[in-house]
């Protein structure tokens, strides 16, 4: 499970951006056995390059703000902007160093986007508002919802 679509409120989208963008050009890809290395090699060369030609592939319809570089299975993170929920990317899954990018512009919106894959094992909602996350994660097709946090939860207490 991991986070593969981010989608942003219109008004703050400009700023989160440019912090995501600031914040992927800079993760230290490298061997995990190297504490200086925030991101690991995929499992092996042939999946790292597949993940690279779809990244590469989507170029037609979506704006690549990050693009990771590769170096044999070091892949790096890529992040895109998609207008359309309908593309491919957003379709399946990459498995693979790659988020989207997508702008709403109300709650109705945004539930709509999220739920606009077939796939939906977890989702996060990020608000100031305490009402939201009860309201918006009823309408969410998703089967764990966080508040604010991301992949929180008891067992890794353990």
């Amino acid at each position: 499970m991991t986070g593969s679509r981010v989608l942003v409120q219109r008004g703050v989208a400009d700023e989160l951006r440019r912090r995501l963008v600031a914040s992927l050009e800079t993760v230290r890809v490298g061997p995990g056995d190297d504490p200086a290395s925030e991101m690991g090699a995929m499992i092996d060369e042939s999946n790292a390059q597949r993940v690279e030609q779809t990244v590469a592939a989507a170029a037609d319809y979506v704006t690549a703000l990050v693009q990771g570089k590769r170096d044999r299975a070091l892949l790096g993170p890529s992040l895109i902007e998609v207008r359309d929920v309908s593309a491919p990317i957003v379709r399946r899954e990459v498995f693979g160093p790659v988020a989207t990018f997508e702008i709403f512009d109300s709650e109705a919106d945004a539930v709509a986007r999220a739920n606009a894959t077939e796939f939906g094992l977890a989702a996060s909602i990020w608000t100031r508002d305490v009402d939201r996350p009860l309201r918006v994660g009823r309408e969410l097709r998703a089967g764990t919802v966080w508040t604010n946090t991301w992949a929180s939860c008891m067992w890794h207490k353990l």
